[in-house]
């Protein structure tokens, strides 16, 4: 019997490859794979990805079909597959693409097929290769060219998502509802010392002090969530996003739907420009970016000014830091990540700094 779910690279055969194919595609019906091989790709935590290249006997009469596709998969690192697999985020991946994808127009890959476990512990994602698009860096930080990409593309699917019915399904985080904000602090109150002990000597104190004071205020700041709600990525960064620059062809892909939440829309914004930028990048451009994102809701028929996506955006720049500690807490240690994971707290700390975000906790 074919599985549904196979969560190996190295499991996946043409065999099974081509039957699940055919199951899902028609074109794929009348095609016989013959040779499948992987390399894994990507920098991701939650989960593994590796590009198949597939060869079809009588190549010639299949040169529509793709010699190439991406797996994504469940992380080979344990600690990361327990989190991931705990918190729902491989389930909610999968039910994005089957249930959300379709109503917003922002470039997506093409899902040839996704299905995840009843526990929602093993799951897999066959999808488009973008290639030659490539992930940004979030070490060197982002041109604004691409700032502007990604930054449209968020606004298409917030403004898909705005105060919406569609916004229905159990598998979306909303951490501004019930017991959500306690149990966001409590996660955070542990947290925190953890990331001090790994983190703390490469901070400046003015970024612990304002840390101690997003901790300790947090559940309270998001009880107090009143603003529009929409579809949010929650991970919004640089090395998520699959960049193409050419010319007209020029394009943002946006991948990685683990974390999607119910919240405000700027959060995504915030932590794009916040973390994928360099501070002093950021601070030439971020007013122009952030005018850019209203006028692209507007466009699309959301009712929003420049003032009130401003002020969301000073404020929800602080749940950056939320993303940050529990991402670089709940994942191995590795030189790269904890690279990665430092340079955005200072980058972060800086941007809440600058707009005076800590007036927020205390009204």
């Amino acid at each position: 019997m074919l599985s549904a779910i196979v969560s190996l690279p190295e499991a996946i055969t043409a065999e099974w490859l081509c039957k699940t194919l055919a199951i899902h595609n028609s074109a794929f019906e009348s095609a016989t794979i013959s040779t499948v091989d992987y390399q894994m790709i990507g920098t991701g935590k939650m989960g593994d990805n590796a590009r198949l290249t597939i060869e079809y006997e009588n190549n010639s009469h299949h040169y529509a079909l793709p010699r190439s596709l991406v797996a994504k998969l469940p992380a080979a690192d344990p600690v990361a597959k327990q989190m991931s697999a705990s918190s729902g985020a491989y389930a909610r991946e999968v039910l994005f693409y089957q249930q959300q994808a379709q109503h917003t127009d922002m470039r997506l890959p093409k899902i040839y097929y996704s299905a995840s476990d009843d526990k929602g512990e093993e799951f897999i994602i066959l999808m488009e290769d973008m290639s030659p698009a490539e992930p940004g860096d979030q070490l060197r930080g982002e041109t604004i060219h691409r700032a502007e990409m990604a930054i449209d593309q968020a606004a298409k699917l917030h403004a898909a998502f705005w105060e919406s019915e569609k916004l229905e399904g159990e598998h979306i985080s909303k951490p501004y509802a019930g017991d959500n904000p306690a149990f966001g602090g409590a996660l955070l109150q542990d947290a925190w010392p953890k990331f001090l002990d790994r983190f703390g000597a490469g901070l400046a104190p003015s970024a612990i002090e304002f840390g101690d004071l997003f901790v300790g205020h947090y559940t309270q700041w998001m009880q107090g969530f009143k603003g529009p709600k929409t579809l949010v990525h929650s991970d919004f960064r640089s090395e998520n996003i699959l960049f193409n620059d050419h010319g007209k062809n020029a394009s943002a892909i946006t991948v990685d739907w683990q974390s999607i939440a119910i919240s405000c829309g700027l959060t995504d914004v915030a932590y794009f420009l916040g973390g994928s930028l360099t501070s002093e990048l950021r601070r030439q451009h971020e007013r122009a970016l952030v005018a850019r994102y209203c006028s692209a809701l507007e466009l699309a028929g959301v009712k929003t000014s420049e003032t009130e996506c401003w002020e969301q955006y000073r404020e929800f720049a602080m749940n950056a830091f939320m993303t940050v500690i529990l991402g670089a807490v709940f994942t191995s240690a590795a030189e790269r990540s904890d690279q990665m994971f430092l340079i955005m707290a200072q980058r972060h700390f800086q941007q809440c700094l600058d707009l005076q975000s800590a007036e927020f906790l205390s009204t």
